[in-house]
């Protein structure tokens, strides 16, 4: 069974529909929609490193010069100072202080979902 739509339901619902385009970003933040020349967060990567030692760290860095792009969270070595200079350059990177650190890869991975 169809229904029949005539031009006043046609009107009522094109008005509806526009009123809800002017509505809709008033609602969501522009760089949730990758406004604003921003990634929306389902265009990000979120990774981890495990090993930062001379290696792990010159690919850290060459990661977090991706900006927007890519957000790391964690860092994990069994050198506590590695850790922590680790930490401290994510932390700078990312202009907030995030990075959790992890001395046992096990651990990290089973408290990251990344």
């Amino acid at each position: 069974m169809t229904q029949k739509s005539n031009r006043r339901d046609f009107v009522k619902r094109s008005a509806a529909a526009t009123a809800g385009l002017f509505v809709f970003p008033s609602i969501v933040r522009p760089s949730a929609l990758g406004l604003g020349g921003k990634l929306p967060p389902s265009d990000r990567v979120v990774i981890g490193s495990i090993g930062v030692g001379s290696q792990g760290m010159s690919n850290m860095r060459d990661f977090l010069r991706l900006k927007n792009a890519v957000q790391f969270v964690a860092v994990c070595d069994v050198d506590s100072d590695r850790q922590k200079q680790a930490k401290d350059v994510v932390d700078a990177a990312n202009k907030n202080k995030d990075c959790r650190m992890y001395g046992d890869y096990r651990e990290f991975l089973e408290k990251e979902k990344l």
